[in-house]
């Protein structure tokens, strides 16, 4: 399947906001999915999965922030927090933000980086 975008995106849960850093938006999914690994280093938390539900804490307090139930034999994120999509700034908004310098260095800095503009 095809990446159409590469971005960041917010979910803001009743405790706490969580960050999703390296969001890849595939339109021909079907189903909305997350890298535990990814979630948990861009966040500092850990997450514990049960039979029946799921947790994710605070790496260091070890406070729960979140917690979900298993639907289907998954473990989907609660459908009564919010997400924001922000998406990552067009190559004509980092050639003004390097200062202006030509398209070829702004794509090889974008390449290099890993910042990605489709």
């Amino acid at each position: 399947m095809s990446i159409s975008h590469v971005g960041q995106t917010i979910f803001h849960a009743p405790k706490c906001d969580f960050s999703f850093n390296y969001v890849l938006h595939v339109p021909a999914a079907k189903k909305n999915i997350i890298s535990v690994q990814q979630f948990a280093c861009d966040n500092d938390v850990f997450l514990e999965f049960h039979p029946s539900f799921f947790c994710v804490k605070d790496l260091a307090t070890k406070n729960l922030l979140l917690q979900g139930r298993c639907h289907d034999g998954l473990y989907p994120l609660p459908r009564t927090s919010e997400v924001h999509h922000v998406s990552t700034p067009s190559a004509s908004r980092w050639h003004h933000r390097l200062g202006h310098p030509s398209s070829s260095i702004v794509s090889r800095v974008l390449r290099d980086n890993k910042l990605y503009v489709f």
